[in-house]
């Protein structure tokens, strides 16, 4: 009877073990093969005002806009967005004459000064010579018409265009704002004929957030809208003594003798620009040169002085060694007279 029990007690044990392992394996089970879960945006309405918001956020996501709308203005070239740019350096002997056929350029093509620094090689320079880089916005229309004509204004040394197609950017922008505008209108329905405090607030909270979603992604179509209609032109213009032509090929000769003259102006350039510069210091010259002399003087009385008053010590000091002897002397002269008296 005993064995029996201990026996009975013996499988209600085993089965109390294995059937809490296989609750634990279906927790597991549970726990990573979750079931999809359900939409809790709007979790905090009850009743029928829930249906009614999902009903309209249904209706928003599937409505005008289509799918089909997007891939035919992806596929149609002149519809896509793009922002065009380019980049051009000028040479020229006559700086102001190029500045004002420029600027009546970008006047004639409807585009505007975005940004213009110039700055000069300065007084001690032979010609002075100037550098202005320039930075225009022109209508996209006019791009090329502007690129055009200004390159046949100057000495053009430089050229590079590009082009940004922000097409997807752009159309996924404006869904996105049709997206959130539908959700925007449908929360203001819901408002309409909310009345309790804590839907109020939840609605107004959230569409705070989705005004300010909306705001951002208008400030970022605007900001698309302004570099698609205008393009940006960068230019940079340097003043130059004389434009180098394109060099054809030469014998040696013809490049040692060029090499030579160039060489030979650049030496006689250097000479004018350190004469000038010279001569323009000169008030700074004059001025450290006093310093130095007054300096220079000052250095000499303490040398000398120095050197005075140790010729004093040394007198002092040898008068004194002379009559520390004398004394010595005499007294040993003394010394020996009264020794002589004593014989």
């Amino acid at each position: 009877m005993k064995k029996f029990t201990v026996l009975l007690i013996v499988f209600v044990l085993i089965s109390l073990i294995f059937t809490s392992c296989g609750n634990s394996e279906n927790k597991r089970d549970t726990m990573y093969n979750p079931e999809p879960a359900a939409d809790t945006s709007m979790a905090f309405y009850e009743g029928p005002m829930e249906k009614e918001y999902l009903n309209s956020s249904d209706s928003s996501k599937s409505g005008d806009f289509s799918g089909s709308e997007d891939i035919n203005i992806q596929n149609d070239l002149n519809s896509r967005k793009v922002i065009k740019n380019a980049y051009m350096t000028f040479q020229t002997t006559e700086y102001d004459s190029f500045l004002n056929s420029f600027e009546a350029c970008v006047k004639k093509y409807g585009g505007y000064t975005e940004n213009s620094t110039m700055n000069s090689s300065g007084i001690y320079s032979k010609s002075n010579l100037r550098f202005s880089s320039i930075t225009v916005r022109i209508p996209a229309d006019n791009y090329e018409l502007f690129i055009s004509e200004t390159q046949n204004i100057g000495k053009m040394t430089y050229k590079n265009e590009g082009v940004s197609d922000v097409t997807n950017s752009y159309i996924d922008i404006e869904s996105r704002l049709e997206t959130l505008r539908a959700e925007k209108k449908a929360l203001q329905d819901i408002l309409e004929n909310s009345k309790e405090i804590y839907d109020i607030i939840a609605l107004h909270d959230r569409l705070s957030d989705i005004n300010y979603e909306i705001e951002n992604y208008e400030r970022q179509i605007r900001k698309y809208d302004d570099l698609i209609s205008y393009s940006t032109v960068n230019v940079e213009i340097q003043e130059v003594e004389k434009i180098v032509a394109e060099k054809e090929e030469q014998t040696v000769g013809q490049r040692m003798s060029e090499g030579l003259n160039e060489s030979f102006e650049n030496v006689i350039i250097g000479l004018q620009d350190f004469s000038v510069s010279f001569v323009s210091s000169l008030p700074y010259i004059a001025i450290w040169l006093i310093i130095i002399i007054i300096i220079a003087l000052i250095i000499l009385f303490v040398i000398k002085k120095h050197k005075k008053n140790k010729k004093k010590r040394i007198e002092a000091y040898n008068k004194k060694i002379a009559e520390q002897y004398v004394g010595s002397h005499s007294s040993n002269v003394a010394a020996t007279e009264n020794k002589d008296d004593e014989q």
